[in-house]
């Protein structure tokens, strides 16, 4: 019985570790990040310009930072909504991201991109796309998934194009 309790103890500490709080400010706008496993997302428009999208993802990577089972608040509104939810789905915003904060004891993971310049004015603030090889190409360089997260959520890399955790964090590659 006490290597049972010992056990789920060490579970426990384990996932309240994995899962902490973060606040990630980048003023240098070098941050990236994407989710996986996407639910349906709903848009909560403030105005015309401003609001939230949301939506429940099964993994979110933001640097080096994952945190699993999340609701995104993605600080924009003009992000397809119009998807099936049965494909296996990914998210990234358009440009890289200014701000992220995760807090643990709701599990929802707050993402605000950078302002964005003139060749970016005629793009959605995010994409919420099947995982194909041509969305991923098409999208690149902020479409870059690290293989274990794939596989992690979908139980293989679908034969699309990975990058390591390395290359992910690599601002040259």
């Amino acid at each position: 019985m006490k290597k049972i309790i010992l056990l789920g103890i060490l579970i426990l500490t384990f996932v309240a570790q994995a899962n902490s709080s973060f606040n990630i400010i980048d003023d240098d706008y070098n941050m990236k990040g994407y989710c996986l496993g996407i639910g349906k997302a709903k848009v909560d428009k403030v105005d015309k310009y401003t609001g939230t999208t949301t939506f429940r993802a099964a993994l979110c990577r933001v640097d080096d930072k994952v945190v699993r089972n999340v609701t995104v608040l993605f600080d924009y509104i003009d992000v397809n909504t119009n998807y099936d939810i049965r494909k296996k789905l990914f998210f990234i915003p358009v440009v890289n991201l200014a701000q992220a904060k995760y807090n643990s004891d709701n599990n929802i993971l707050r993402m605000h991109m950078q302002m964005r310049g003139t060749a970016y004015k005629n793009l959605p603030d995010g994409f919420i796309l099947p995982i194909t090889s041509k969305n991923i190409k098409d999208h690149l360089p902020y479409a870059k998934i690290v293989d274990e997260d794939l596989v992690e959520v979908y139980g293989s890399t679908l034969g699309v194009p990975t990058v390591s955790e390395e290359e992910f964090l690599d601002e040259d590659y």
